[in-house]
């Protein structure tokens, strides 16, 4: 460009497409922004009003270039199913180039994925790696570009945006503990816990628990599995537990170094159990009746038990009862149900929950 001083000045290069987001403020949205803007798309954000929301995507839904990212994560203390709230603020037109994300908490499951891709979303996302970038989100900005009509980043250029947008705080969430005493995504370590680690049907007090973990047998492992001291092997189980991962088998122990029995929530079983028809089928209330229940002088309206809802996945989709509570543990995470006091996860006993209210 010249000036009327006769000089040159270099243009800037101005963003050439936009990303609509609905995202929490957590590290791994400021890696998703950071891998956008390293493929010169700018970052949008979605007003919170559903109707502005619909204003801003109509330009999308008519075919012009851009992308969307929408947090579906569940918060007990938040209303609303986050799904459905998706399903019913993007157009559909706009859903294939529409990525829902879990950035606020939990893991991703093959059986998540399926439901939203069943949507006609394009993806679910939880996890898009840690430090240099690696494959996973090469793949994910080399899609989005491609709805944003322009040339993906090259590794170089992404490698660079990512890391010097890295927040300090990347490695002190869960998810971030996990990739930084492992380099593994938790999934991927969770699928390795469930073929490497003792698990095993266990008795205490004239009760079997099935398909367990004893804590301090589970630590010797993990030291040995991941070049881990028993500190930092006990704050992976934690971590895990805060994803979803691992529990105690009746929820009332964090991970620990000791003589307790703790659970993976991780099964092939589980997967392939269709969530979206799950839902369907438990809202029946031919098949879960939601009725109002007692318990030490206090009623609770419109309640359902958690052993009958895992009856009833047990008889319709023929797993054990650990697959059924694994896939009911998923539908709590998509924000279907609460407990009647928002006091604590599934669990497969005389515990009250009842569905939530949508969107």
């Amino acid at each position: 460009m010249t000036h009327a001083g006769g000089q040159s000045k270099e243009t800037v290069p101005m963003p050439q497409a936009f990303a609509w987001l609905h995202l929490p403020d957590t590290p791994m949205a400021g890696r998703l922004r950071a891998a956008l803007m390293a493929a010169d798309i700018l970052p949008q954000v979605l007003h919170a009003d559903t109707g502005a929301w619909q204003r801003q995507l109509e330009p999308l839904a008519q075919g012009a270039p851009g992308a969307v990212v929408f947090d579906v994560t569940a918060d007990p203390m938040v209303p609303g199913r986050p799904l459905e709230r998706a399903v019913r603020t993007i157009p559909e037109s706009v859903r294939r180039r529409t990525w829902l994300t879990r950035f606020g908490g939990g893991h991703v499951s093959a059986a998540d994925r399926d439901w939203v891709q069943a949507l006609g979303f394009a993806g679910l996302l939880a996890d898009l790696g840690h430090g240099a970038a690696g494959a996973d989100l090469q793949a994910w900005v080399a899609a989005v570009a491609g709805h944003c009509a322009v040339a993906p980043p090259t590794a170089a250029t992404l490698t660079r945006f990512v890391q010097v947008m890295r927040p300090a705080s990347a490695a002190t969430d869960a998810r971030g503990l996990v990739h930084a005493l492992t380099g593994q995504n938790p999934e991927a370590v969770a699928a390795l816990w469930l073929n490497d680690l003792p698990v095993a049907d266990r008795r205490y007090h004239l009760r079997t628990w099935p398909r367990c973990l004893l804590g301090s047998e589970a630590v010797g492992h993990i030291t040995r599995l991941h070049d881990l001291g028993r500190g930092d092997a006990t704050a992976l189980g934690q971590a895990m537990g805060a994803l979803g991962l691992l529990s105690h088998v009746t929820q009332e122990h964090p991970f620990q170094d000791a003589d307790l029995f703790y659970r993976l929530a991780w099964s092939p079983g589980a997967d392939a159990v269709p969530l979206e028809a799950v839902y369907a089928h438990l809202r029946d209330p031919d098949v879960l009746p939601a009725r109002t229940r007692s318990h030490l002088g206090h009623d609770y309206a419109e309640s359902w038990v958690g052993r009958d809802a895992v009856d009833r996945v047990v008889e319709r989709w023929s797993v054990d009862r650990i697959d059924a509570w694994i896939v009911l543990q998923r539908l709590m995470a998509w924000g279907c149900f609460d407990h009647v006091l928002a006091a604590r996860p599934f669990g497969d006993g005389e515990y009250f929950f009842r569905w939530r209210p949508g969107p």
